[in-house]
């Protein structure tokens, strides 16, 4: 349980935790300077994800982030299914309850020693009140026990807010992340030498060439737990994984591309080949997608989109 002394005129926030003997064990962040007014005192409590319930979970975090930059609706089948597909752990992922109410809710990834933060959000009335950070530390805190090495998240770099408050815990910026959207080009010949590979296949080879570093979401083992309707591709010291690729809107999952070729020309020319076998009208890139690797969807006249992302990370 976490105790907020709240000033009255949102001058400042105390937060002191109580351990199990009712003892308060630390504060944070230090109250140094108490101005003039009344202070009141405001419970937080936490409890995991699993014991609020899946559905509940659900509701709160649509709700939280109904007026966010990318509205997000959320059921408790998507968060069944991020537990395989992320790593989520619904035993160290929190619900925090504000004076009884929830008042937000942080989704945690375990994989070994590094931890995700997949999801963090207030609902709007508690907001501005040290809820997110009181989470945040919570978490930090926790990880820090267990004994993890690294706590890894992404943040919608147009998000002022919240990378501010993420720095402030120590997370340091490892890349930009972009993503695409647009009609392919005039449709190429169709390419002989593309060769079919499943997914098992696909996402060793992704695992064996993926950068240090590469987002979580476009990590091999990320992707080997894919449970939408896929199909992949192979060309020369190239691999491809595409969602929904007979619908209207084809989507690039994920991409791998051996080291000695990695600037040959051989993306673009994969791109060509998928969008010639595949001629949808419009093509779809999360902004998952590393910076550096930008330019093979340039290459193919996909838009960059406005929205981007920070991957963060915090040396624990």
């Amino acid at each position: 349980m976490i105790v907020i002394k709240e000033k009255r005129k949102v001058i400042g926030l105390l937060h002191v935790e109580i351990g199990a003997d009712g003892a308060a064990n630390r504060q944070y962040p230090p109250w140094r300077f108490l101005r003039h007014g009344y202070l009141r005192l405001v419970t937080l409590e936490f409890s995991t994800v699993k014991a609020f319930g899946l559905p509940e979970a659900a509701e709160l975090l649509t709700h939280a982030f109904a007026d966010y930059l990318v509205t997000i609706k959320f059921n408790a089948e998507m968060l069944q299914q991020m537990v395989p597909a992320d790593s989520l752990d619904l035993d160290r992922s929190l619900v925090v309850h504000r004076e009884g109410e929830p008042a937000g809710i942080i989704l945690l990834a375990r994989r070994n020693d590094r931890c995700r933060v997949a999801g963090m959000a207030v609902v709007p009335a508690a907001r501005r009140l040290g809820v997110g950070r009181a989470m945040m530390e919570r978490v930090i805190n926790d990880a820090r026990r267990r004994g993890d090495r690294a706590m890894v998240l992404e943040v919608i770099e147009q998000n002022g807010a919240a990378v501010r408050l993420y720095e402030k815990l120590g997370f340091t910026k490892v890349r930009r992340l972009v993503g695409f959207a647009g009609s392919p080009p005039s449709a190429d010949a169709p390419v002989t030498d593309l060769t079919g590979v499943d997914l098992p296949v696909f996402a060793a080879m992704l695992s064996a060439h993926e950068p240090p570093d590469w987002p979580w979401q476009l990590s091999g083992q990320t992707v080997a737990q894919s449970s939408s309707p896929g199909v992949g591709y192979a060309l020369a010291g190239a691999w491809i994984w595409l969602l929904n690729p007979a619908g209207p809107v084809v989507v690039v999952r994920a991409m791998a591309v051996e080291g000695e070729v990695n600037r040959t020309g051989r993306a673009e020319q994969l791109l060509r080949a998928v969008m010639a076998r595949h001629p949808a009208p419009k093509w779809h890139v999360g902004a998952i997608w590393p910076e550096e690797c930008a330019d093979w969807f340039d290459a193919v006249g996909l838009e960059r989109q406005e929205i981007t992302q920070w991957q963060m990370k915090l040396a624990l």
